[in-house]
Order: C-alpha cells, then sequence, then structure tokens
C-alpha cells in the first residue's frame, strides 16, 4: 500500500479512512493474502526551523501496532534529507508476511516492512480524520 492513496485527498472523514485501511490490502496484494498486511498512516509536521518532526495524527489497519500519539516526537525516523522547514509528510508503513509459492516449505514465510514517504498534493497538511 502506497501513501498515493492518502496524499491525493484534502481531507479524511474517519469511517472513510477506515474503510481504506480495511478494504485497500487485499486488493493490493493479490496474488498474496492480505490478511497479513498492516499499515500504519501518520501525518509528520516539521517545525519551522527543519529540525523537529512531531506527529500530527496517525492511523492503522485492524490490529496494527505502531500507531502513534499526536504529537509524539519522530524526528530520528525521518530521513535528513526531508526534513524541510514548514512541511507536513504522509508515512506509511506496510509490513506484511508472504509464504513464496514453492519455496514456502524450504524458507518458510518472509517478513518485511517498508517506510515510505511522500507529500501532501493538493494541500500543505491533511487535516486530522474526524
Amino acid at each position: 500500500m502506497t501513501p498515493t492513496l492518502f496524499t491525493q485527498a484534502f481531507r479524511f472523514r474517519l469511517e472513510n479512512l477506515n474503510t481504506l485501511l480495511t478494504c485497500a490490502p487485499p486488493v493490493i496484494m493479490t496474488p498474496y493474502s492480505g490478511t497479513t498486511l498492516a499499515v500504519v498512516v501518520t501525518q509528520v509536521a516539521i517545525d519551522p526551523t527543519g529540525t523537529t518532526a512531531t506527529v500530527s495524527w496517525s492511523k492503522g489497519t485492524p490490529g496494527a501496532t505502531g500507531v502513534l500519539s499526536p504529537g509524539s516526537t519522530v524526528t530520528s525516523q525521518i530521513p535528513p534529507d526531508l526534513m524541510a522547514a514548514y512541511s507536513y509528510l504522509i508515512w506509511c508503513e506496510p509490513t506484511f508476511t508472504i509464504t513464496l509459492n514453492g519455496a514456502g516449505q524450504v524458507m518458510g514465510p518472509i517478513s518485511v516492512k517498508q517506510d515510505v514517504f511522500q507529500v501532501p498534493r493538493g494541500v500543505a497538511s491533511i487535516p486530522t480524520p474526524s
């Protein structure tokens, strides 16, 4: 799941965001099972000096771990090149487990985690889903 689904929005109603987080994983993961996909989407605000990043809001798929509290400092988790003063980032953290067809018995399941960052496209920041 890429943050593109989220960065194109001007705002989210909470129920729409929850629907997207619940319904998209099985489709995105095809041909693999989407049941192991967990996603946390977080908006990060960079301060006027470009030195501190804090959480504006954070939401996750049902059962996802790692949903952050608003106001949490996450500076150390943001790549330094993305720390632009007065900016916002959408941070998407998908994690999932796949078992490769045919190789699953030899290798077992493989856990995958990725951090993806994008800038909101139509607005400077996406308001807290309500």
